[in-house]
């Protein structure tokens, strides 16, 4: 998981940094929904999938894999590994982090840029594709996202790096809405996990 977070923030990063046109800022909404996220390294041979379920109510957030739970109530994120071994349970860790910092753990709400056109219908919702592509001299780096046209959420995202040293893909990351619920989400769900 955060392998799969620090790979989307790079490719994220440098995408939004080169490219200021057609930028979209998404709203702070609530919702609950789940998305399957696939991290692929071509190189290494190594594909890695999970489904996650994520609570919102815009600014504090819940998301819960098969292995991990994470909760941030707008000042802490509270991290729980639902994996035991040996009868170990792994501790609840908590860090102090600023809603600046915290951006790149909310992978549905991103700025877009690069915005191409109409991007048809995922997990219900009609969405606005954008697309970006920056070609270096080692290689190229592209950025597709699918955000739904009303809230601006990031309902599919596919972030490539090729690279020309050895003629083919270095990673491909993924991360699609299967379904979303807009609408005010209980605060039971709001609970550190334990």
């Amino acid at each position: 998981m955060v392998k799969r977070i620090i790979a989307f923030s790079i490719v994220g990063v440098v995408l939004w940094g080169c490219i200021s046109c057609g930028t979209s800022k998404p709203k702070e909404v609530s919702f609950k929904g789940k998305w399957k996220q696939v991290f692929e390294n071509c190189i290494m041979g190594v594909k890695e999938e999970s489904v996650v379920d994520v609570f919102t109510d815009g600014v504090r957030f819940r998301t819960e894999s098969e292995n991990r739970i994470q909760f941030y109530d707008g000042k802490y994120l509270y991290s729980k590994t639902k994996n035991t071994l040996d009868g170990y349970s792994f501790p609840v860790t908590t860090n102090e982090i600023s809603p600046e910092k915290i951006k790149p753990y909310k992978f549905w709400f991103v700025i877009h840029q690069g915005k191409t056109g109409p991007g048809g219908n995922i997990a219900g919702q009609e969405t606005v594709l954008y697309q970006v592509k920056i070609k270096r001299p080692d290689g190229e780096l592209t950025s597709q996202v699918w955000v739904d046209a009303k809230t601006g959420i990031a309902l599919k995202s596919l972030q490539t790096i090729y690279s020309h040293q050895v003629s083919q893909m270095v990673t491909q990351n993924s991360q699609e809405c299967l379904e979303i619920s807009y609408g005010p989400v209980t605060d039971e769900v709001f609970n550190k996990p334990e």
